[in-house]
């Protein structure tokens, strides 16, 4: 296998007769880009209850239906033994 190496854009270091020669603004503006991608990446990572969670709420609203569905029991069980 071969690895094959692509460039993106145009670097900030270019090869000169004097040597590297560093345009500043062009990595000024390669650093914000970097900044503003970390930023939005940080920005759409949200935590999301975890299902166990998810599960646990429901199991407790259940649970809730269920008590005032044997209160509701015991209140007509008692209504018609007094009438």
């Amino acid at each position: 296998m071969q690895t094959t190496y692509y460039r993106i854009g145009t670097p900030a270091v270019q090869e000169g007769a004097g040597g590297k020669i560093i345009d500043l603004a062009q990595y000024r503006r390669q650093v914000e880009r970097w900044e503003r991608r970390a930023e939005r990446e940080a920005q759409d990572v949200q935590p999301r209850p975890r299902s166990s969670q998810r599960r646990n709420r429901w199991g407790l609203f259940w649970d809730a239906v269920a008590s005032l569905g044997v209160v509701a029991m015991a209140v007509t069980f008692c209504a018609e033994l007094l009438l």
